[in-house]
Formats: structure tokens, C-alpha cells, sequence
């Protein structure tokens, strides 16, 4: 069984399905590289947003953006008020202040 992340075959596993039927493959596309869009203090950001970003992969994310090191971004994650508390505890443990766990916004306010 193919998953997209770690965090899908965790769920699978906690399901029941054995581990060693699962096999992780990352989606990916060939894309021309993205425009930034800058935020209001003229820098890049990175943003996930959604109703749970912790089951679209905000962990694999967090580790790579800790890997990164990407000097002047900032990666904004905006979840519901449920999963502001899990971004409270991430953030304390990750301690990276270019990282901010912001509760639900208005989808006009990213457009």
C-alpha cells in the first residue's frame, strides 16, 4: 500500500494495516520555480494552512525546515484553535523563531 507521508502510514498503522504492507512515496511535480510573495515586512514567507495541517504533513514540514536553514523566511502554519495548542508544544520544542503557529484566518486574508 502506497501512502503520500510518514504521518498517513502512522494513521494505517494505528488502523491495524501491518507496517510492513505500507511503503511511503512522497508526492511530487516538476513545476517552473515559484514567486515568492512577501509578506508585510518585505520577506518571504512559506504558509500551510487547513483545518488539521498536522495530518497534511506539518511534521515532515517542521523537519525539513529545520534542515533547511533558509535565512530571512518565515513559515507560518495556520490551524484551528484545537491545533493551536499542538503548535504551542511544537514550537516550544522546535524554539526556531522564524516558525509562528497562527489560529484559523479568514481565507481572504491570504488572498
Amino acid at each position: 500500500i502506497i501512502v503520500p507521508s510518514e504521518v498517513t502510514r502512522r494513521h494505517f498503522i494505528e488502523a491495524g494495516c501491518p507496517a510492513a504492507k505500507l511503503r511511503v512515496v512522497r508526492p511530487g511535480i516538476t513545476a517552473a520555480p515559484a514567486s515568492p510573495r512577501l509578506g508585510r515586512r518585505g520577506q518571504p514567507r512559506v504558509l500551510l494552512s487547513g483545518s488539521d495541517p498536522f495530518r497534511k504533513g506539518a511534521l515532515d514540514l517542521l523537519e525539513a525546515w529545520r534542515r533547511a536553514r533558509l535565512s530571512g523566511v518565515t513559515l507560518q502554519i495556520v490551524a484551528s484553535r484545537d491545533l493551536l495548542v499542538a503548535g504551542d508544544v511544537l514550537a516550544t520544542i522546535v524554539r526556531d523563531p522564524s516558525i509562528r503557529f497562527l489560529p484559523f484566518q479568514p481565507r481572504r486574508r491570504f488572498m
